[in-house]
């Protein structure tokens, strides 16, 4: 009787084990079906694009405010850019992108600003309400995430640009705890990319009325 017990808690074990690994193993492969769809609505985007586009979705716009007042300029200074085009000129599904496969931070375009859509004093609060505190455990997780979200990457058939070249810089970059890097060349001059990031709940509380009255769809 108690060698039975013993077999059937084996079995369990190993039946915990096998489902701990299918749900690791599905959470990378997320990460590649993800990818498929950033590469379907930006076809120029490069690995460092892409690697932005997840490290935005897990730490949102922390490393972008350390003062304030020179932030805000910064948004005013931008504002004024002639590379932002008409609200009117973008779908809405580009005007306000939410990040997968977190789902806490959404991308909203500039020009929803520029246009007086959104008052920018309530957006630039917003925006600072968005940023959260991370410590060194949070980032060496990230690191490791990379390594495996890079490994699925290529195993794959997606041609990503530069790829090669772009895993090489980012590797040295996050040996050297360096974990921020703007976006492509490429990407910058195929799509003019305007926008802050805002936490969802945030968005949806203070800022998605906003659009509601202009009837601009927010797509989850």
């Amino acid at each position: 009787m108690i060698k039975f017990l013993l077999v059937l808690l084996f079995l369990s074990r190993v039946g915990e084990i096998n489902s701990q690994v299918d749900t690791i193993e599905n959470k990378y492969l997320s990460y590649l079906k993800i990818t498929q769809n950033i590469l379907k609505r930006y076809p120029e985007a490069t690995l460092i694009d892409i690697y932005k586009y997840f490290f935005q979705s897990r730490f949102g716009p922390e490393h972008l405010i350390s003062d304030s007042l020179i932030a805000f300029q910064i948004l005013q200074d931008e504002l004024k850019s002639e590379e932002i085009k008409p609200h009117k000129s973008k779908p809405d599904s580009l005007l306000i992108e939410l990040l997968y496969p977190e789902k806490k931070f959404v991308r909203v375009d500039l020009s929803l600003v520029k246009d007086r859509i959104i008052p920018i004093n309530l957006f630039f609060s917003a925006f600072l309400q968005s940023a959260e505190r991370y410590d060194s455990l949070d980032y060496e997780k990230w690191k490791n995430d990379w390594t495996k979200i890079v490994f699925e990457l290529e195993k794959s058939d997606l041609k990503i640009n530069r790829f090669k070249e772009d895993k090489i810089k980012i590797d040295g970059a996050l040996r050297n705890n360096r974990f921020v890097f703007s976006h492509s060349q490429e990407y910058k001059k195929k799509y003019n990319p305007h926008y802050r990031l805002i936490n969802l709940k945030i968005f949806q509380r203070f800022l998605l009325p906003y659009l509601n009255q202009y009837r601009i769809k927010f797509i989850e």
